[in-house]
């Protein structure tokens, strides 16, 4: 659907984030970071360290090293689009977010925990629920998108962002 909303709209920045989950698709489907993440972590001597094991620590470099090259694409491209791309952007990049908490910090948490007892199946379950339904918010404000014709179905950023002000106001003043 990235595809179709950039040969539709002609915007650079929906090419990059295009790439990005065709990124995570081949890395789901080929186990790119588990693999490269072991031989990273042989080849530096990566030890294992606060729960975490020397193969996490590859994997963290391996999707750090994709991350920070697919955050630069998308910032370059970002740079040069409509207001709408930008804005449809920002919301794909909390969206995003939401992907590398579950993908990222649950499952570094679940390493943590370790074990074939029940954290490691609460936190699987976790993991890999949460990665669905942030998929699948992905993919529904996507859809909208396309059919919008890029034109951004709401504001995910700015509702998020005044939730947090409200929030963080809220949590500020209970003090005082």
């Amino acid at each position: 659907m990235l595809a179709v909303l950039w040969r539709r709209t002609r915007e650079s920045v929906y090419f990059a984030w295009m790439l990005l989950y065709s990124y995570l698709l081949c890395d789901d489907s080929f186990h790119i970071h588990e693999r490269a993440g072991g031989a990273i972590a042989g080849y530096w001597g990566y030890e294992s360290a606060l729960g975490l094991r020397a193969q996490d620590f590859g994997e963290l470099t391996v999707s750090g090293v994709f991350g920070l090259a697919f955050l630069v694409l998308i910032v370059i491209t970002f740079l040069w689009s409509t207001r709408d791309a930008r804005n449809a952007s920002k919301d794909l990049t909390l969206l995003f977010g939401v992907i590398v908490f579950f993908g990222v910090i649950i499952d570094m948490l679940r390493s943590i925990v370790g074990g074939d007892g029940y954290g490691e199946v609460v936190f699987g379950v976790v993991e890999d629920g949460g990665e669905m339904f942030a998929m699948s918010a992905v993919f529904w404000y996507v859809l909208n998108l396309v059919e919008r014709r890029g034109n951004a179905p709401g504001s995910l950023w700015k509702v998020t962002k005044t939730a947090i002000t409200r929030f963080s106001g809220h949590a500020g003043g209970a003090g005082r």
